[in-house]
């Protein structure tokens, strides 16, 4: 009826013509008044027209029951109280001109199918399908649109099969709009039936057989729909015909959207993005402009750090509107302010969901997350106070996790008691997931680890590598690992950093544990070892967390190893590459030392001068000012020397070289015969610097001093102490020499 009432129109209009001889002129004008008020009532959706139409009807109907338009009179009251959805009277007026009319008779058929289309739209369902198949044997003019009703009494009850037979044979015998309608129907019911590639066939010949755009578009998309994982390619070139054709029509903005889906699977995401905001710009309500939003996030997102604000405004968007994803849009919004360390944007985002949720039992998950951003910016009260309500949520999955976030709270403010309480709590309940018990062991492991009971840090780490839980796992390993390496049990630390390596190269303590290796490498000596795990931090560390420290690094080993030529090419080298670096004044002075130990004084003197006017680190001006003493003192000038030494021991007396610094000075008043200064300087260096490693030089030299001034009993005690005090030194054997030899 929807589909075909312009066959009505023309064909009461040519009856109208026949028979205006025959009637009266007042039957004629009534007539052809309710005519024109119910069709100039539906063009422009006039109910009160078509409802004039009806009360013209019924009084014609009730005054003329002999006019020779009284058959059509009742047909034209069927189609208007159709119209009306007046379905009842519709099927009373149309069974009554049925009753007057003979199976001959061309009205016949349309009325039939007319009340056919009634009792559907009725939900009389058997009426109208007996009707149906009455019309399908007695007319083949309507036919095919009488297959094509039977076939979507059957779609409408689910019964593909049976709607796909009816479907196919309306194809069969109709042209047209109605054969592209029957194909695109037949098409999806083979879709619902799980035959694809017939559907397929189908739509295609659906979209091509009709000239009506919305048919064909629709036809296009469909068949998109099922070739986007077999062919995204196929399905992308019939979904940008779909959007073409569909321009205009409330299914323009499926077509894009969909389109922009298989876009972005293709990780074509600038088209992807571009696609969606076509969609933007036409009349959609906010429910999709948020599910477009949402859309458009995703695909920034996808794109890369660098695209993150861009997600970010995207999110906010469909954050901003009233929709079914609005809590989605909320959490994802907050969850790239995260990624970008914007805490306290993250923050106000859950407090809005938190206060938005009320009544669903996410807003305790917005709970976690905003005392999660408490803890983050160190405001740990608030986060008390917030995790404190999440605590008593009476969904044990939301208290137990509010409880760990509430334990890592305390734990934060040193409140260690109130923390294990907590995690004893998670541990006990038979609610914790395994991954929850792993994340309570671990913290309970960082609370040994702060209070350096070590040994017990590791039990609990332990633990978290017997649950196997993916997540934590290789924190845990990492953790266990400096727990040995802060006991100085490196080769352990080194057992389970390698785990790390070997078992989990993506995890996010990759590069600490390459720190610490080469560390322990270093501080093994291990010069070889240490490189290795130096390069490989370098070629990694894209945030320069440890990157210009290893390049100092590696200047200092070389230092400590003595490999003064690789040292100085390497320093001139990495100053060069890294002029800017934060640590740049540390290359320049090991550049120096290489000079100096390369015995390039003059190139050393110039470097060390340049440096001491440009470091801004005491310990780099210390090292300068020693290396210059260094400089005067191999060129004889000992009063120089003195001075430079004296300025480093005044200004920088807690400096690495200070302890140097004094017993330099010390050699130098020795070796100037000025004994007395000399012993005193030797002493001072023990006495302000007890761990010094060359504090057994001091006491020989001190002996020496004794024994020039022929106080041979304070000098075998000072031999004594020597070698009671550093019972492994090289001067062990001098020491004991010269006692023997004194003695005698």
């Amino acid at each position: 009826m929807k589909l075909f009432s312009v066959y009505m129109i023309i064909f009461l209009s040519l009856v109208c013509g026949f028979l205006t001889f025959a009637a009266s002129q007042e039957e004629y004008v009534i007539y052809n008044r309710a005519q024109g008020y119910f069709q100039q009532g539906r063009e422009l959706g006039d109910e009160d027209l078509v409802k004039s139409a009806k009360g013209e009807l019924l009084s014609f109907i009730s005054k003329y029951p002999n006019s020779d338009l009284y058959v059509d009179a009742l047909i034209l009251l069927g189609d208007v109280d159709y119209y009306l959805n007046a379905y009842d009277d519709s099927e009373s007026a149309y069974n009554r001109a049925l009753s007057k009319l003979k199976p001959t008779d061309e009205r016949y058929s349309y009325v039939l199918y007319s009340l056919a289309w009634t009792q559907y739209k009725a939900k009389k369902i058997e009426l109208a399908r007996d009707n149906l198949e009455k019309l399908s044997r007695i007319s083949s003019v309507y036919q095919p649109n009488a297959f094509f009703l039977m076939g979507m009494i059957y779609l409408d009850a689910k019964d593909y099969d049976n709607a796909a037979t009816y479907f196919k044979s309306a194809a069969d015998v109709a042209k047209g709009e109605l054969l592209a309608q029957s194909l695109y129907n037949y098409a999806y019911c083979m879709m619902k039936k799980g035959e694809n590639e017939v559907a397929i066939d189908y739509f295609e010949k659906a979209a091509t057989a009709s000239s009506a755009p919305v048919i064909s578009g629709k036809a296009f998309y469909q068949a998109a729909l099922l070739l986007s994982e077999k062919s995204p390619s196929t399905a992308e070139s019939f979904l940008k015909k779909a959007v073409g054709l569909l321009k205009g029509t409330e299914n323009e903005k499926d077509a894009l959207f969909f389109l922009g889906n298989i876009l972005s699977e293709a990780k074509r995401y600038v088209e992807a993005i571009s696609t969606y905001e076509k969609i933007l710009s036409l009349n959609i309500d906010d429910e999709y402009k948020a599910k477009v939003y949402y859309e458009i996030g995703w695909n920034y997102y996808d794109m890369g750090e660098k695209h993150y604000l861009d997600s970010a405004l995207a999110f906010s968007k469909a954050f901003e509107l009233k929709s079914s994803i609005w809590s989605d849009a909320g959490f994802q919004l907050a969850y790239v302010y995260v990624l970008q360390g914007m805490y306290e944007k993250a923050r106000e985002v859950y407090e809005r969901l938190a206060s938005g949720l009320t009544g669903s039992p996410l807003k305790y998950q917005a709970l976690i997350e905003k005392g999660r951003m408490e803890i983050k910016l160190g405001n740990y009260d608030e986060a008390i106070n917030t995790l404190s309500v999440v605590s008593k949520a009476s969904e044990a999955k939301y208290a137990l996790e509010g409880d760990y976030w509430l334990a890592l709270a305390y734990y934060s403010t040193k409140r260690y008691r109130d923390s294990t309480s907590l995690l004893d709590h998670i541990l006990s309940s038979k609610y914790a997931s395994d991954e929850l018990k792993a994340r309570t062991y671990y913290l309970y492991g960082e609370i040994y680890f702060a209070n350096k009971k070590y040994d017990k840090a590791i039990e609990e780490y332990m633990n978290v590598v017997d649950l196997g839980v993916r997540d934590v796992i290789d924190n845990a390993y990492y953790s266990i690992a400096i727990s040995y390496y802060a006991q100085h049990k490196f080769d352990d630390a080194r057992k389970y950093f390698s785990i790390v390596l070997n078992r989990y190269p993506k995890s996010e303590t990759l590069l600490d544990t390459y720190y610490y290796l080469s560390e322990i490498a270093r501080v093994q000596g291990d010069i070889a070892t240490a490189f290795k795990y130096y390069d490989k931090i370098l070629s990694i560390d894209k945030d320069k967390i440890y990157f210009y420290d290893v390049l100092v690094k590696k200047a200092e080993m070389l230092f400590a190893a003595k490999k003064f030529d690789e040292l100085k090419d390497y320093a001139i080298k990495t100053i060069k590459a890294y002029p800017k670096s934060p640590k740049v004044e540390w290359l320049k002075y090991y550049l120096g030392e290489a000079y100096l130990n390369l015995h390039d004084y003059e190139d050393a003197y110039n470097q060390m001068t340049s440096l001491l006017k440009t470091a801004k680190t005491s310990d780099v001006k210390s090292g300068a000012l020693y290396g210059i003493a260094r400089y005067y003192a191999v060129k004889g000038y000992s009063s120089k020397a003195e001075e430079y030494y004296k300025t480093l021991l005044s200004n920088y007396p807690l400096s690495v070289k200070a302890p140097w610094a004094s017993l330099d000075l010390a050699l130098l008043y020795y070796n100037r015969n000025m004994l007395r200064d000399a012993k005193m300087m030797f002493f001072k260096t023990i006495f302000t610097y007890p761990d010094f490693e060359k504090n057994d030089a001091c006491y020989f030299y001190i002996a020496q001093i004794y024994e020039k001034e022929k106080a041979y009993d304070k000098a075998i005690r000072t031999y004594q102490e020597l070698i009671k005090k550093f019972p492994n030194s090289p001067k062990v054997p001098k020491a004991r020499k010269r006692i023997d030899e004194l003695r005698k």
